[in-house]
């Protein structure tokens, strides 16, 4: 198939557009920022202007966006992540483009007041990354042409993570650095690594229709905060100590089983832990 993948300077868009390259597919990845690595074509555009692009694709992969980590403002959200949908929704238009995937967040949901999270959980108060993400989401759903599902995605590790818990726990143990936790005994499922999504991408595109039009994955074990950051802290030999702190935020865990129904087939929290504790050795290297 030829693919149209955005945001491939970006973490999760980089993992996707090489990974599906690499198995045959002919990749075609869109970027702003700076080209990125890999054997795929690359195509600077500013997705939130328009797109002029030359040849026919058979699905768009969407993964760009308005980050939180950027700390944008209301402007550069709608920008980055509405604004951008409308311009992609109407070239796939222009170019008879019928399937979409949407790497969106479980920042769409706000303020989580569920122990258990899954597709219907209801969306409280959403910040702006949240709210714009989740209207994108709407733009896609509603849109009579284009088939679309999003990928509603927790904290995503990988190469290049930045901005998550688990990166944030990362950054501070390779510096030693004190690292704190308000809740050691909760069990969570709330990660995903790069390769899991791009194995999941894979699978739907491949499918000949999708019965859902969005998907919370996430691991499908559970294991103790204190003991993925004990994992991690071996893994990773850091001296840094961990204090446990009171937060007033509820804990959650989601729920993946719709994705796994439809093919999601994550590795083992362990496994994922270990193989981000050696991509962050390597980058260190």
């Amino acid at each position: 198939m030829r693919i149209l993948v955005t945001g491939a300077s970006g973490m999760c868009g980089n993992a996707i557009s090489n990974y599906l390259s690499t198995v045959g597919h002919k990749v075609v990845g869109l970027y702003r920022s700076h080209k990125p690595n890999g054997e795929f074509v690359k195509e600077y555009c500013n997705l939130s202007k328009g797109i002029e692009l030359d040849g026919e694709f058979d699905v768009i992969v969407h993964c760009a966006g308005a980050l939180p980590y950027q700390k944008p403002g209301i402007a550069e959200y709608v920008s980055g992540n509405i604004d951008t949908m409308r311009n992609l929704l109407g070239f796939a238009h222009r170019k008879k483009i019928g399937r979409m995937i949407y790497i969106s967040t479980i920042g769409i949901y706000g303020d989580f007041q569920e122990e258990m999270i899954d597709e219907s959980s209801p969306r409280i108060n959403p910040d702006d990354y949240g709210l714009t993400k989740y209207i994108a989401e709407r733009m896609l759903y509603e849109d009579e042409l284009v088939e679309g599902i999003a990928l509603r995605c927790p904290g995503i590790v990988g190469k290049g993570a930045r901005g998550v818990w688990l990166s944030n726990v990362a950054e501070k143990m390779v510096k030693n650095e004190e690292v704190t936790v308000s809740t050691p005994e909760f069990i969570t499922k709330n990660l995903v690594h790069t390769k899991d999504l791009s194995l999941f991408v894979e699978t739907l595109i491949n499918k000949n229709t999708w019965d859902e039009d969005s998907l919370v994955i996430a691991c499908d074990e559970g294991k103790k905060v204190i003991d993925i950051i004990e994992q991690m802290k071996t893994e990773l030999e850091s001296a840094s100590s961990i204090i446990e702190v009171d937060s007033s935020k509820k804990p959650f865990c989601l729920n993946s089983q719709k994705a796994v129904s439809e093919g999601y087939r994550p590795m083992r929290i362990n496994e994922l832990i270990s193989k981000y504790c050696e991509e962050l050795k390597e980058k260190d290297r």
